[in-house]
């Protein structure tokens, strides 16, 4: 606790700095030290009071119970020091030790994190390669069963070239021995062995095949006439004299203890060894009945029960492999075989007929299972059957311990079990009675050298940091104690000696006076100090909760000032709005939509400084201007005319510019223009958000003259257009043919604004200068403005063979003049893929990609051209995504920094170019709704988002979007070819559906088998162009590597064929990999090959999407694109190609259509998860879209064709 502070004290410390301030006030050093102590902590401040008690004595004021007092807070001071001093030592050593402590256990905690980890990946890889064995040995059984369909019963089957057959079952299984053994019924007995001795021929052909008939130095000799026991090849293996006996036939061996046999098989039965792979180099194994075999016996009773594979218990079988040339391991690891049984046929219940028995070391299941830097990891196996043995694993290598457990018994509580080779374990009804069946249990432990790997010197670095830093900050401490113990004594030395001054100066009277006065200062000071000392942030919230009580105050104004505004007598107001935005910014990502509008603004708002226009504000897509305020002026009419004429002038310029950058239709974009003029009140309006405003029943006038323009159109309220021809500019106005009708004043005659006698700005978009009838129509289709027709430049036509023999035409002969929009559509195609190929070359310098030959590439190449197969055979479930690579994603730099270079870019150009001019010149299925498709392509390709989660890092953060969007996301190659795709999905349509081909019987349809014939057609117009010489540096840049190769290609052909929403077969399949890729319930699948799966799955409902966006997008959207469908349908049926008028049908067809296919086809969107909230925009529209055309779509029907009518005649 502080003592006790005295008053007078420190009233005479304070009064001797201000007579030092008096007597001195150059003494800057005096000035600090007030100023230091005035700041400092408890101990400056204690360092303080001793200084005042000091001055007091000086002056002789102070009694010796004061001095006594100081004395003792200098003691207790000093006391405070030392319990600092001692608290600062015992927290480092506390904290140190915590420190230590902390680091030791997270080191500990990571140990056993990373070992869990590596214990299920550990089991997850035995599981996996037991599951190839075990899957190896039974296809291989299936191809047995097939075989004896094929040529006959068992036993009586023999399979050429056995040892070659399962040699790959061997090879990829690990399995050392495999060998076919029938089942032989007592009855059948004398038949099999005139079969076997027939046809014992096998053993010459297998080993002249495998070693050919210069290794016949060592012949496998002849098979034994008659099936033998066990007993017997025990005398066999002793070389016992019944060997040569038994070899010349002499021997009986008829004497089977045949025992009591299978209750599965209804009479006894022999189970012979007849065929093996590898080829025997002793052909006695041959008819030797593994059933007298203990152990065989009892793996057969069991298989002959449970009906499935099983894993025998470890299993001694050199006996068998003796009479093969296989090479037993060095370190003698156990070793079990595999029974799977064979069935007569592939029907449920069908008769087991032979056994496949493969003989596997227990080394290999372990082999290959963890990463090359992990070692230290023991796996302990045991049996129900008493085995028990261990292997140790360091990286892909597993060494086999020995018999019995080695683990540590320190790590008894860090193991994990479990169960080994379940599927292939006995699950019969005799479970509990140990019917010679043996389950494994897997055990995975730690071992020292695993654990020694995570402990490192870290907590004893940390604990002398911090340590060092407690020390540190004690040392400073006692610096700074030093340092303000001198400045003290210098203050008290200066305040004695200006005490000293000050008392010989000036009489007691006048003492008091001047100590009174620099004590009242001194205060004022410190409240002052006191004020300036709080952050800023303390500052603002002290006004403003000043504020906030003179808000909530009780009198007449909660402002101190009068408002800041004017009546403005004479002005002319403006809005603008931008017609065709919401539709426009319903098929684009935020932040186009702001691109578009801040550029728009900036021009407008350039053109406005100019004329000196005041702008008011903007309401979404509403600019609001006026002319006449601040300053008034007489001419502002004709100001703000001319400013209206610039805005339009601008808003052709910018949307023309844009259209590059920001996709189809953004030149269609218009500006409705209103301009009145009247008084107006204006000033600022205070609050929460201050801002400039207009009020009066002007501006109300205004935005209704605006509403009821038209687009490109300067609209004039009478009051403007009176006095534009007060001012003898009469000739720029011309009267609107129909009255308008405003509230409150009924019909109105109003003017349209043309300019005339100054330089004119034409609009690219602009509507002309008649009056628009329809205003205010639902919908209204802009009619298409004259295009400038653009000839293809001769090197943008590439000199193409013949595509597909006499079916296509030259690309010289398909190729269409291009219009100026097509233009500007062909540059925006080519921005939006150079940006994506900027990104695929940044991916593949990150992942270090080794080129392959430009030889190899061309090889691949032409052997797709001259393939004879059809892109629809190419279709796939999965496409493969690269998996994630953390260190790629480290090194991948800035794809806005590469340069692609010029060639390049002018082949990107030249064939963007070509592809446009190959569209036929269709209402709907045309070039510039093939941009429109690959616009919502890229739209749906940005929208693909990370799910709302805070990665701990940069690297995992990269991860979760890999994941989360399946790896598209993280692919270029795959985005570039789904956009791709988009461009050419309807090269060269005939304007007609598939259907009509078919009926048509067109020579097309013939190639491509009546199946999907518009889009194969499409794509291979489109690869075979791209294939052409002159895109060779196009080629490398998009793929330099065969996979990258195949990837592409599948990729563009899974995804053109995905456009064909028709074909019912290609439909089922696309639902039924949906289904299987969201499926609820667990698939066993791998998670790469899940996530191919829905990448695959997602990206053909992106571009189905795509290919009808205009259905999910702003109605007027809709309606356009609908009215150019119909339009080529009703087009199709007058020429003869179409069997039925649309007319009739095409109501009930866009319900249904959205109904069962569009609305489902959103939801998809939204189901899949990686769109996030953006799914739900298609949705929305999509329903309102279907409402609407509910309600008027009949009306909407009988126009369009009122329209097509009008337009034919």
């Amino acid at each position: 606790m502080a003592p006790k502070e005295l008053p007078v004290a420190t009233a005479g410390g304070a009064k001797d700095e201000q007579k030092m301030r008096i007597t001195n006030e150059s003494d800057d050093d005096d000035m600090d030290s007030r100023k230091e102590n005035s700041s400092s902590g408890s101990n400056s401040g204690s360092s303080e009071r001793s200084s005042s008690a000091g001055k007091a004595l000086a002056t002789g004021d102070v009694s010796t119970d004061e001095c006594i007092e100081s004395k003792q807070r200098t003691r207790n001071v000093k006391r405070s020091k030392a319990l600092v001093y001692l608290s600062l030592l015992a927290a480092a050593v506390t904290v140190g030790t915590l420190t230590y402590i902390f680091t030791k256990k997270q080191e500990q905690y990571e140990f056993q994190v990373v070992f869990t980890q590596y214990a299920e990946a550990a089991y997850a890889n035995v599981e996996a390669t037991t599951a190839n064995l075990f899957g190896q040995v039974h296809l291989l059984g299936v191809t047995l069963t097939s075989h004896s369909l094929a040529n006959g019963a068992f036993p009586a089957v023999t399979i050429a070239r056995f040892d070659r057959r399962s040699g790959d079952a061997r090879e990829l299984s690990g399995a050392s021995l495999i060998f076919l053994a029938p089942i032989v019924k007592q009855s059948k007995l004398a038949e099999w062995e005139q079969y076997a001795y027939e046809q014992q021929s096998w053993v010459y052909n297998d080993w002249s095949f495998h070693k050919g008939e210069a290794a016949f130095a060592k012949n496998p000799g002849n098979i034994t006439p008659q099936i033998y026991p066990y007993e017997t090849m025990n005398q066999i293996l002793a070389s016992d004299p019944s060997w040569q006996q038994a070899a010349n036939g002499e021997s009986s061996m008829h004497d089977l203890n045949l025992g009591p046999s299978s209750p599965i098989i209804d009479e006894p039965f022999h189970v012979p060894i007849w065929e093996t792979g590898p080829v025997p180099t002793n052909a006695t194994i041959v008819n030797f009945d593994v059933y007298t075999h203990p152990e065989f016996k009892s793996a057969i009773d069991n298989a002959l029960e449970v009906n499935h594979m099983m894993l025998s218990g470890v299993a001694d079988l050199r006996m068998l492999t003796h009479f093969t040339d296989h090479v037993e391991a060095a370190d003698n690891s156990p070793s079990s075989f595999l029974i799977n049984p064979i069935y007569d046929d592939f029907y449920p219940g069908s008769e087991t007929v032979a056994f496949l028995f493969a003989n596997v070391q227990w080394r290999e299941f372990f082999l290959n299972i963890l990463p090359p830097e992990v070692e230290g990891i023991l796996v302990d196996i045991r049996g129900t059957c008493g085995d028990s043995f261990s292997f140790l694993l360091n990286g892909p290598t597993a060494t086999y311990l020995g018999a019995g457990s080695y683990h540590d018994k320190r790590y008894e509580g860090s193991k994990f079990v479990y169960q080994f080779a379940q599927q292939a374990q006995y699950d019969g009804v005799n479970r509990t009675s140990q019917k010679g069946h043996c389950d494994y249990k897997m055990t995975v432990y730690p071992t020292v050298m695993f654990e020694e790997t995570f402990y490192t010197n870290k907590p004893t670095i940390y604990c002398v940091l911090v340590v060092m830093v407690f020390f540190l900050t004690l040392m400073f401490f006692m610096a700074y104690d030093l340092m303000i113990y001198r400045r003290q004594a210098k203050l008290q030395f200066t305040a004695e000696r200006t005490k000293a001054i000050v008392t010989s100066l000036f009489p007691k009277e006048m003492h008091d006076r001047i100590l009174h006065n620099a004590d009242a200062d001194y205060q004022r000071d410190e409240q002052a100090k006191r004020s300036f000392a709080f952050a800023p942030k303390t500052q603002i919230k002290q006004f403003l909760h000043v504020d906030d009580e003179a808000k909530n105050s009780t009198g007449n104004s909660i402002f101190k000032t009068k408002p800041i505004a004017d009546l403005f007598p004479q002005v002319t107001i403006m809005y603008a709005d931008l017609v065709g935005f919401t539709a426009w910014s319903s098929m684009r990502e935020p932040a186009q939509v702001f691109n578009l509008l801040e550029t728009i603004y900036y021009e407008f708002d350039q053109v406005a400084m100019r004329r000196r226009v005041f702008k008011v504000e903007t309401i979404g897509d509403c600019y609001v201007a006026v002319c006449g305020l601040p300053e008034p002026r007489h001419d502002h009419a004709i100001v703000m005319s001319r400013f209206a004429r610039d805005c339009l002038y601008k808003l052709g310029q910018v949307t023309k510019s844009l259209e590059v950058s920001l996709g189809p239709d953004t030149n269609d974009l218009g500006l409705r223009v209103g301009l009145h003029s009247g008084p107006v009140t204006a000033g600022v309006l205070r609050g929460e958000r201050a801002r400039f405003q207009l009020f009066g029943d002007a501006v109300n006038i205004t935005a209704r003259i605006e509403n009821t323009g038209a687009k490109n159109m300067i609209h004039l309220s009478p009051e403007t257009a009176e006095l534009l021809q007060h001012a003898g500019k009469g000739h720029w106005t011309r009267p609107r043919e129909n009255k308008i009708t405003a509230t409150g004043k009924g019909e109105v005659q109003t003017f349209w604004l043309e300019i005339k006698g100054e330089k004119a700005h034409s609009m690219s978009s602009g509507g002309g200068g008649s009056d628009p009838s329809a205003s205010n129509a639902d919908y209204e289709e802009d009619e298409d403005e004259p295009q400038a027709v653009v000839d293809l430049a001769p090197q943008a036509v590439v000199d193409l063979a013949q595509l597909k023999g006499d079916l296509k035409h030259s690309i010289e002969e398909k190729a269409q003049p291009l219009s100026e929009k097509n233009m500007r559509l062909v540059s925006w195609n080519v921005e939006i893929l150079s940006r994506v190929l900027r990104e695929q070359v940044v991916r593949r310098e990150a992942r270090g990609v080794r080129p392959d030959s430009a030889s190899t590439m061309r090889a691949l190449e032409l052997a797709n051209i001259d393939s004879d197969s059809i892109p629809i055979d190419e279709i796939k479930d999965i496409v493969d995504i690269p998996a994630f690579d953390a260190d790629v994603a480290k090194r991948q730099k800035c794809a806005a920094d590469v340069d692609l270079g010029s060639k390049i870019s002018l082949q990107l150009q030249e064939y963007t170019l070509t592809i446009a001019a190959l569209y036929r010149d269709n209402p709907f299925h045309n070039f510039e709704h093939a941009s429109h498709v690959t616009m919502s392509v890229v739209k749906l390709l940005s929208r693909i988002v990370a799910p709302d989660i805070e990665p701990e890092s940069q690297d995992a953060a990269h991860k979760v979007l890999h994941d989360h969007t399946f790896g598209i996301n993280s692919s270029p190659l795959t985005q570039f070819a789904v956009i791709l795709a988009a461009l050419i999905h309807d090269v060269d349509h005939t304007g007609v559906p598939n259907s009509q081909l078919v009926n048509e019987d067109a020579s097309i349809a013939v190639v491509y088998k009546q199946k999907s014939i518009a889009e194969q057609n499409s794509f291979e117009i489109a690869w075979d162009l791209l294939m052409q010489d002159c895109f060779e540096d196009l080629r490398r840049t998009i793929y330099q590597t065969e996979d990258e190769f195949k990837r592409f290609r599948q990729m563009l052909v899974q995804s053109v064929l995905s456009t064909d929403i028709m074909d019912k077969e290609l439909a089922a399949k696309r639902k039924e990999r949906w289904k299987k890729a969201f499926a609820q319930e667990k698939s066993s699948a791998t998670c790469e090959e899940l996530t191919a799966r829905k990448a695959t799955i997602v990206i053909e409902h992106l571009i189905q999407t795509s290919d009808v966006a205009h259905t999910m997008q702003h109605w007027h959207i809709y309606r356009k694109w609908n009215a150019r469908l119909f339009e080529e349908c009703w087009r199709a049926w007058k020429e003869g190609r179409s069997q039925s008028d649309p007319a009739p049908g095409w109501f009930r067809g866009e319900m249904g259509f959205f109904d069962f296919y569009i609305i489902p086809l959103a939801k998809k969107l939204k189901d899949c998860g990686v769109f996030g909230v953006f799914s739900d925009e298609y949705l929305n529209y999509a329903l309102q879209n279907r409402r609407e055309f509910e309600l008027k779509g009949e009306e909407i029907v009988a126009e369009m064709v009122e329209q097509l009518k009008s337009k034919t005649t």
